[in-house]
């Protein structure tokens, strides 16, 4: 992969914010997503983009069934969406499946950590013990390269995850 990705599939794309900035750079994008409401208005931001835009409505736990192909040279993104799947083993082996060789996945997510004592305002339901995240990216992907792990605020916690498949 060059310096930009051939194309960029995000794996739970809501609005589009994020597909709307490689959209104004002219790459070709992929967003799924299971709103109705959130596709359709990520239409509408990518209006301009039109001919380089395919938005697919699906839930990503059924991403096995979707016949779709990507160009190689792809960057995949799962940005905040990983810990709302039942099934987090069983996706990433799907994404890994989808994946052409040579294109990258980048997975961010909140995790929960040992050292920050979680309130009910914290909502620790939506995110992952980092343990657990650590071993899901490891036991699929083998090789992976913990790309950031940062402290945005006091109370959160969020990590990312680079994968070359």
């Amino acid at each position: 992969m060059g310096a930009e990705p051939a194309h960029v599939m995000d794996l739970g794309c809501g609005t589009g914010d994020t597909l709307a900035k490689f959209c104004a750079r002219g790459i070709g994008v992929t967003g799924i997503d299971f709103s109705t409401v959130a596709l359709q208005e990520a239409g509408k931001r990518l209006r301009a983009c039109k001919e380089k835009l395919v938005l697919i409505e699906a839930d990503l736990e059924h991403l096995h069934s979707l016949n779709m192909k990507t160009p190689a040279g792809t960057l995949w993104l799962c940005k905040l969406v990983l810990a709302f799947i039942k099934d987090k083993t069983k996706f990433l082996e799907d994404v890994r499946g989808k994946m052409n060789v040579g294109d990258m996945l980048f997975v961010m997510t909140p995790v929960l950590h040992e050292e920050i004592l979680y309130t009910k305002e914290d909502k620790p339901g939506i995110a992952l013990r980092l343990e657990e995240a650590d071993i899901l990216m490891s036991t699929i992907f083998g090789d992976k390269h913990m790309f950031s792990n940062e402290y945005p605020g006091e109370r959160g916690h969020i990590i990312s995850y680079l994968v070359k498949k």
